[in-house]
């Protein structure tokens, strides 16, 4: 069982199914970030589009963690 919770990462640290807001739209990850660029990342997005972050931008995503144990 997981549940969502928003977790403050850094850009490159975004994982796969990440949900993140930037330039006023929801995004989530296709795949990992992976450097595009010394100083960047890119991001694939589900629909088919790509996100450049600077590589350390502090951001806040929405991502699956495991939740309790289930104990019955």
């Amino acid at each position: 069982m997981s549940t969502t919770k928003e977790v403050p990462t850094v850009a490159h640290r975004i994982l796969r199914h990440d949900v993140f807001t930037r330039h006023g739209r929801e995004w989530m990850a296709a795949q990992e970030a992976r450097l595009a660029g010394p100083s960047d990342v890119e991001i694939t997005t589900v629909d088919g589009g790509v996100v450049i972050l600077p590589r350390c931008a502090e951001i806040t995503v929405r991502r699956q963690v495991p939740g309790p144990a289930c104990t019955a």
